[in-house]
């Protein structure tokens, strides 16, 4: 087995590979990669490793990222990885040689490195216990659109579905962006409110490439409300496969009490059953053995509460406690 990186394979063999792959998704993509590229502060690794006549056998894609440039950039930098390792058969040697290959990549540019699972994974733990990775809980929710939209409606927390019935009322319309008056106005909602409630956001030009690169594929959406055509609320969802995942969402603070963060994302459920694809992810709630606001949102438009997990190696854990610190910093600043 060798191991290559993107530019020494055929692209087109690639995406297949990716798409007929039972666990492939969007976070593993060339697309996504390109996305990755495009972005500053960011420096995706792509491994594909292949067997003597070039046949696929698996595919890693995981990025660096940064706060800033260098020299301090390396106090925030850390390697994250969306919904891989991706073997033929699921195989443990080809899964280790992937983890082991960006651990090499990664090891002298991050202070750590996380795979962020997007299914169960329990078949992969013996190869990151080899490559001394330790488990934390997270959690997801996943929401089968094959049920009836009454079903999914009934299993709505009653004060969710009154809140949505009165935004209904107050007259939100949701619409897709079509030019690029609104997509800055929307991406300056989700960075506000990003902002407001100190969260780690990227670089605009990660949104810029996401929008030209994505949505141009049809594996990315970017939907608003409106009122009386001003933007109240904005959300960027992934279109891939037959999942819908639910990426980022920003609104107005002054139209909260109008409950148009209850009214959109049963719109985007909606849409995405009416579409035709057969789950909605509606993102992380964190450890479930910690408490977080989010969660207890989330979690009353019903669906199922999934415990993917992640797995984390620390490179360097003086630093990585200064680079925390460095953060906090920088959220103070901005």
């Amino acid at each position: 087995m060798l191991l290559r990186t993107i530019n020494e394979v055929d692209r087109i063999n690639l995406s297949k590979f990716v798409y007929n792959h039972p666990h492939g998704n969007i976070f593993q993509t060339p697309e996504m990669f390109d996305v990755y590229v495009k972005t500053r502060y960011y420096e995706p690794i792509f491994l594909i490793l292949v067997d003597s006549s070039n046949e696929i056998l698996g595919s890693l894609l995981g990025v660096i990222q940064k706060e800033s440039k260098a020299p301090y950039g390396f106090f925030t930098s850390r390697t994250i990885i969306w919904g891989g390792p991706l073997a033929k058969n699921n195989d443990e040697e080809i899964l280790f040689q992937l983890i082991n290959g960006i651990i090499q990549k990664t090891r002298k540019k991050s202070i750590y490195i996380q795979f962020r699972n997007l299914w169960d994974t329990s078949h992969l733990i013996k190869s990151f216990e080899r490559s001394r990775f330790k488990y934390i809980n997270h959690s997801d929710i996943i929401f089968n659109l094959n049920d009836t939209e009454e079903n999914l409606f009934a299993n709505v927390h009653k004060g969710r579905r009154k809140n949505i019935n009165r935004a209904r009322r107050y007259g939100f319309i949701m619409h897709e962006i079509t030019d690029s008056k609104d997509f800055n106005e929307a991406l300056g909602l989700i960075k506000n409110t990003y902002q407001r409630i100190h969260l780690p956001f990227p670089d605009d030009s990660f949104f810029q490439s996401s929008y030209k690169l994505l949505v141009k594929s049809n594996y990315a959406r970017f939907f608003v409300l409106k009122k009386d055509k001003k933007i109240i609320s904005a959300r960027f969802i992934l279109t891939y496969k037959d999942l819908v995942y639910d990426w980022f969402a920003g609104t107005s603070p002054q139209y909260l009490d109008k409950y148009p963060n209850d009214l959109f994302p049963w719109q985007l459920i909606k849409w995405s059953k009416k579409n035709g694809f057969k789950l909605f992810d509606f993102g992380g709630i964190g450890n479930p053995k910690r408490s977080y606001g989010v969660r207890d949102f989330k979690m009353k438009f019903g669906g199922e509460v999934i415990n993917f997990g992640r797995y984390e190696r620390v490179y360097n854990k003086p630093i990585m406690l200064f680079g925390k610190l460095a953060l906090s910093f920088l959220k103070c600043i901005k």
